[in-house]
Parts: C-alpha cells; structure tokens; sequence
C-alpha cells in the first residue's frame, strides 16, 4: 500500500487525525545510506554526541600518540642519500608529520580522507591541502576503471555543481576502503553507531518531555451527592464538573464577557462521587510522576549499546568508574588494540603515497615503481598496549 493509501491512526485522545505515532517514530529512526548521509550523521555525533566524540579522540590519542611517549611516532629508517633531507623540507613546508593526529582522527570519524597535494613548478611539495570528504568524488568508467581525471570536487558540501577536477597524482585518499566499493564511510568508527544513538537521543528526549508535561498535580474531587438516586448523582455530577470546567474569557470581537469550556488533557481532575460515611476529604491532589514516570532502563540498554559500537573500552573515556573491570574487559581490549593497529596501517599507506609522490617530483624514481624499500622505511613504533593484549 502506498505512503498516500496508508491507514493512519489519530493522535493522543485522537486530537490529531492523520497523525501516526508508529510511522513517526520509524521516520525518525530510518537511516540514509547514502554516503552524504553517513558523513552528516557524523558530524552531527562529533558536535552534539560527548561520547562519540570522546571515543574519536582518545582513538586518534593512542593512534597518534601511543601511550604518552614517543610510541606513537613514526620511525623512518632511511636507505638513500637525499631523502631524509627532502623528508625534513616536506616537513618544514607542509608540516605533514605534525599533521598525523588530525589525518588519524578525521580518517576514523568519516571512514575517508581526502587530500591534494600542490606542487610548484621546480617540482618541490609545497602544500597538503585537505579536502571535505562530503564533496569528493571518484569517476569510474562503465567498467569500473577510473576516468583519466578521476577526482572531482563539488561544491556546497557536495550538492552543488562541480567545480575541480585532479589527476589522480594530485589526490591522495586515507581510507579502510572494503574490497569491491570505493570508499570507506561504511568502515568510520562511527557508522554501528548511529542507529543506538539515534534510540538513545528518542529515549531520553521522550523521558524530559514525559517529565516535564507531567510534573504537575492533578485534584479529585469527592461531591457529595447523598439523598440522590444513582441517575441524579450522574447528572448532578456532570453539571458540577461542566461548571467547573468552564473558563472565563473575553470575546475579542465584541469586548464582552462570556465562557469557553476548557480542552481536555491528560491533567484534567477527576470527579467522585461520595455519600455519608465515605471518605472525609472532599478534594485530594494527585502528584503526576509516581515510579513509572521517568524509568531509565531503556535508556540504560540503549546507552549500553551505543558506548559497544563506539569501539573504545570505557574506561578509556572515562565512563567507568570503577577501573578494576578492567580486568574483565580484556577482549575488548584486544578489538580495540586490533583496530588501532589497523588504522595505524591506513595512515601509513596514505603518509607513505606522498611522500612517494613528493620523492618522484625530486627525482627519486623508484619511489613509484614499487621499489619504496630501497629508499626508505616507515613504521609506527609498538604499543606497549598492543604488546601486552595481543601476546
């Protein structure tokens, strides 16, 4: 059945015909897969998500920086005469290496990044200028091969006409690309996270507004309506509760004083009837917001499912208190140690593709005819981390 034909059932007290609580709350947990789509969900977690943010720091932390020493910095052992001296004038132009935090951290937010290299015309790398991911495209052929001019850039974060285009020397791509697609947003650190966020933020939302539309008290009233038969209490009863319901009002057209029988809701009173020898308080208050209002266990199971998917054991964010469960974490450990090293190794290969680059434009030509080894070698030096989880 389509959109248009779909049966839809009315609202709180059917106050709002043609509005479904169902297909709302499915509107608003459905996820986009385009890739515009994931990369704006990540953006969204990194400002508004303290967590997802959190997690994409500390990860860049022990990417980058390792355990505080100098663990996290890479180590070249160069084999040729030249290249550590265009590594420290790449260095001094570009401040590539001072770079590596912000390249680790942006490549694990978005799954990609995207970089294009600005070279002068003696040759020499003068610039590493990043892209936004959002507005770049890779054109393939009707067989999946590259255009001669693969990469193009387009504008308004990517829904605006195209306006650059790069050789494919110019760009240089940091990304856990899975075989067979051509980018990586799939693989951000961010992506099993976006469906328990999205519950999670629903589930909290709906607890304030519960809070705070039913924080307020309600009045039972007990009239008395001894002597009447069962009929006259009932339309006693009525004409009580109509005469109270009616508020005073100003009619704007004429100035004059009349009366408009208040909306019903959730906190209207609720009236009783009483007789002799029932209850002796005529009007009671009824405080909204017992036990029921307010319950944190959905909450709790979204949020723990939320903090699994960010991929950083939490203790490493700060979240659990109690540090001796570390002990009983030493599997997450390990996946998290994986997942380090395997950035680690996405970094590297992006690092290693301009240095390249910038070793050809000098004339260094085995740098991309596959012989990089007899030039130089690049290595992060070990975790100390990854030492003791993975033995």
């Amino acid at each position: 059945m389509s959109a248009a034909g779909r049966p839809r059932r009315g609202g709180p007290g059917g106050a709002a015909p043609g509005y479904d609580v169902a297909l709302t709350i499915a509107d608003a947990l459905r996820l986009e897969t385009t890739r515009r789509a994931h990369y704006s969900d990540y953006d969204l977690m990194d400002a508004e998500a303290p967590e997802a943010h959190r997690a994409l720091d500390v990860f860049a932390d022990t990417a980058a920086h390792g355990e505080g020493d100098a663990g996290g910095v890479v180590d070249f052992t160069f084999k040729a005469a030249g290249v550590e001296e265009l590594f420290k004038s790449v260095n001094r132009e570009t401040k590539l290496f001072d770079r590596t935090w912000g390249h680790v951290r942006a490549t694990r937010k978005y799954g990609d990044h995207f970089a294009e290299l600005v070279f002068d015309t003696s040759g020499a790398l003068r610039r590493v200028k990043d892209l936004p991911p959002r507005e770049i495209r890779r054109q393939l052929d009707e067989y999946g091969l590259p255009d001669p001019v693969p990469w193009r850039q387009f504008g308004a974060y990517g829904t605006g006409g195209e306006f650059a285009r790069f050789l494919e020397w110019q760009v240089v791509h940091w990304g856990d690309v899975p075989a067979g697609e051509v980018y990586g947003h799939r693989r951000s650190q961010l992506s099993a996270a976006r469906k328990p966020w999205r519950m999670l933020e629903m589930s909290t939302n709906s607890v304030l507004a519960e809070r705070i539309l039913r924080t307020g008290s309600r009045l039972s009233f007990m009239i008395d309506v001894t002597g009447l038969s069962s009929d006259e209490a009932i339309m006693y009863l009525r004409e009580v509760k109509r005469e109270y319901a009616r508020t005073r009002s100003h009619d704007i057209e004429s100035g004059k004083r009349g009366s408009l029988p208040s909306p019903g809701s959730v906190m209207d009173d609720i009236w009783l009837p009483w007789t002799s020898g029932g209850p002796q308080k005529p009007v009671d208050v009824i405080r909204m917001g017992g036990e029921a209002i307010g319950t944190v266990d959905d909450i709790k199971f979204h949020y723990s499912r939320y903090l699994g998917a960010l991929e950083v054991p939490r203790y490493m964010m700060g979240i659990d208190e109690d540090l001796r469960s570390r002990s009983a974490t030493s599997f997450i450990d390990a996946a998290f140690v994986r997942s380090v090293v395997r950035c680690r190794q996405v970094y590297l290969r992006g690092l290693c593709s301009i240095l390249d680059r910038a070793l050809y434009a000098a004339g260094f030509q085995a740098a991309l005819l596959g012989d990089r080894s007899s030039l130089y070698v690049a290595e992060f030096e070990s975790l100390k981390l990854a030492d003791e989880k993975l033995r």
